[in-house]
Parts: C-alpha cells; sequence; structure tokens
C-alpha cells in the first residue's frame, strides 16, 4: 500500500521512502470494523537516517477491506540523531549531564493529575529572576537552570524542536551518556506559553492556600521538606515509595552549589551515572548533621537545609529528603522509612535493577499529560 504521487505533494519536499507505522481499520465482511491493525506504509520523509517522525490523523483513506488513515507531519524530517551528537557534545565538554536531567525533572515536575497538565517547558516561566519571591512565577527551586535552559538554545533554534520535547530528550540522553539506562523517549510534546504557566501556579496557589507550608512546595520540593515526599508524589503523579526512591537516585550524577559558593555532591563520581547514589548512603560513615542556607531568598531557620557530611573526607553531602531513606529524623512515618530503606538496599545490591527501574520511572513522569507521542530511537554510542 503506497501512498499515491498527488497525495505526496502534501509532504513537500520529501523525497525518500521510509516506513513508519500507521494505524488502520481492518473491516469485516459484514462491513462493521474489526480491530485496529499497525501497517508499516512506505512514505516521504525528507533525506535524513530517521524513521521516527511525529504524526497526526488527518483524513482516511479506502483501500480494499482496509480503511488507512493518512497522516500530516509534525516535525517532518528532524534529525534527531544530530541533536543526540550536540547534547552528547555539551555533556563530555561541559558536564551539561546533571543540569539537563535536573532540567526535565523540573519542568515535568509541574505536571498535578487533578489539573491535568503540566511541563511543557514551563520551567522557562518558572524561574527566580530578582522578582520577588512571592510572585506567582518565581520558584526558588529553579535557581540555576537559566544556564541550563541557553545551553540549549542554538539546538531549539536550529531543529525547530519544541522546548518540552528538547529538555526530556536531553536528560534522557545525558543519562545514557554518563553510563546510564537506554531511557525510551517519545516525541509531540507541545510548548505552554506564558498564560499555561500562569493558570497551572493559580491551580497550586489555590489548592494548597491554606497548607501550613508554602504552596509552591507541591509544585516542586525542597530537600528539607521530608514530610512532604510522599505527599508530594501521591497527590501530584499517583506514584508510591518505590518510585520516590529511584528517582532520589537521580543524584548519583551532578551536585548542588549552596550560597557560600562551595559546590557539593553526593558520590565521588558525580559525571557517572551509577548506584553509588545507595551505596554510600547507605555506607559511608556520615558524620553529625549541621545546617546551611539553602537559597539566596530563605531568610529564616526553618528554611534551612539539613546536611550530614561524609565522616571520612568531608567531601560528600546528603540531604534531609536523602538521609531519611537512611535514618528516620521523625518527619515521615516509620513504616515508610522502613520500605524506603529496604529499596535503597535493593539498588544497592543490584545496579541493573535501579537502570530498569529508574529508565520506567522517568518515562511514566515526563510523559504525563500528554497523548499520541510517539517513539524515537536513541542511537547507541
Amino acid at each position: 500500500m503506497f501512498i499515491g504521487a498527488h497525495q505526496r505533494q502534501k509532504f513537500g519536499k520529501f523525497n525518500l521512502n521510509r516506513k513508519l507505522w500507521v494505524d488502520a481499520l481492518r473491516a469485516r465482511a459484514d462491513g462493521n470494523l474489526l480491530c485496529i491493525d499497525r501497517l508499516q506504509i512506505p512514505v516521504n520523509v525528507g533525506g535524513v537516517d530517521n524513521s521516527n517522525i511525529d504524526f497526526s490523523i488527518t483524513e482516511a483513506l479506502s483501500k480494499g477491506s482496509t480503511q488507512i488513515f493518512q497522516t500530516e507531519f509534525q516535525n517532518a524530517g528532524v534529525d534527531w540523531k544530530a541533536i543526540q551528537d550536540q547534547i552528547v557534545n555539551l555533556v563530555r565538554t561541559q558536564e551539561q549531564g546533571p543540569p539537563f536531567l535536573r532540567l526535565a525533572f523540573h519542568d515535568f515536575g509541574t505536571f498535578h493529575l487533578e489539573h491535568g497538565k503540566g511541563g511543557g517547558g514551563t520551567v522557562r516561566f518558572l524561574l527566580p529572576d530578582g522578582k520577588k519571591s512571592d510572585d506567582l512565577c518565581c520558584l526558588p527551586q529553579n535557581t540555576g537552570l537559566i544556564g541550563t535552559i541557553k545551553s540549549l538554545e542554538s539546538i531549539q533554534k536550529d531543529f525547530n524542536i519544541s522546548w518540552a520535547d528538547l529538555f526530556v530528550f536531553a536528560a534522557v540522553v545525558a543519562v545514557k551518556t554518563l553510563g546510564g539506562p537506554t531511557i525510551p523517549f517519545k516525541s509531540g510534546r507541545v510548548d505552554f506559553e506564558l498564560k499555561d504557566a500562569e493558570d497551572l501556579m493559580t491551580f497550586y496557589k489555590n489548592k494548597y492556600s491554606s497548607a501550613e507550608h508554602s504552596w509552591k512546595l507541591m509544585v516542586l520540593p525542597k530537600p528539607n521538606h521530608a514530610e512532604l515526599l510522599v505527599k508530594f508524589y501521591k497527590e501530584k503523579y499517583g506514584f508510591g515509595i518505590r518510585e520516590i526512591v529511584t528517582y532520589n537516585g537521580a543524584h548519583t550524577i551532578g551536585g548542588t552549589t549552596f550560597p557560600d559558593g562551595v559546590r557539593r555532591t553526593w558520590t565521588t563520581t558525580p559525571q557517572k551515572f551509577t548506584n553509588a547514589y545507595y551505596t554510600g548512603l547507605l555506607n559511608l560513615p556520615w558524620g553529625p548533621k549541621g545546617t546551611m542556607q539553602a537559597h539566596d531568598d530563605d531568610k529564616n531557620e526553618t528554611a534551612r537545609r539539613l546536611i550530614w557530611r561524609d565522616g571520612k573526607d568531608n567531601k560528600l553531602i546528603l540531604l534531609e529528603t536523602d538521609f531519611c531513606q537512611k535514618l528516620n529524623l521523625g518527619r515521615i512515618d516509620e513504616n515508610v522509612h522502613v520500605e524506603m530503606k529496604k529499596i535503597c538496599e535493593e539498588y544497592a545490591a543490584d545496579e541493573n535493577l535501579f537502570f530498569r527501574n529508574f529508565a520506567e520511572v522517568f518515562c511514566r513522569g515526563s510523559e504525563l499529560g500528554w497523548n499520541n507521542l510517539q517513539p524515537v530511537t536513541i542511537h547507541e554510542e
């Protein structure tokens, strides 16, 4: 079944035949629709080695007993391999891997089940930029992400893809480049505008205005509020304890810079994606706790982070949301702590299990609120 020449014209300059999966409905003898089949139909896709084109159904074509849905391509001919190569270069030459992973989490992390939306490149509008901290779209949790976004500007412009897809794709490529699992990626996210971001923040403000904590802590968590972890992940994403512990494992790469200007990391290999976060958490001799200001806009002691330093050489740290998996501080239910610690022990003993679970949970989080996303092949390096 080939798309005829008169139909090809709607695809513009594309000349090369590639194969895509296209939905088709097969009819029974009595004319009623029987089932949906996945058919490979040769179509024109533009001269690049990319069989992963985002498309939407525009019209139905009849051919015998099969109704083929003709498609209109979005981002037609996007060279994901070329995008991947540029991201890999940023990860290897500028150590942008951990920031890319953080950026993706802070973007799709704005999703809320009740609202039904989030992500969409929203993080672009939720950056602290000198405004008052009580402004609707000023989230101190996003401190430091402006430079990360800027590092991707040329890619977004040159390939004309959505920020929402790019943020997730950059994280997927970063994890793989740093030795982590291959995370399946699907494209087709569209970018939200400022009004969408404002509407989303208004939803959070109204829903959590009477909470004992700031409503912004339910948009994105802060690491000195371990008691909010279960509430945060359950209400926003429908996730449980295993997902929490798995997401925390992202700390196996990268670190955090405090207002004193010192960069601190969770592992001795912050540019390598392994299970070292869990082995270090459980086995290193962590010293007595201390406190440190979390962000420049934190003005009181209650906003300060509890931290633990590695008792061996004091070069590593744990934050309260990390340490509660090793020892309950009384801020979370004891049964929750016991389950968290058990999962940490599983991941410390089995890196492959951590990798599998991380890939699965990352996919689930990054696809919340999106329908009809299309798979993109990640080329192995």
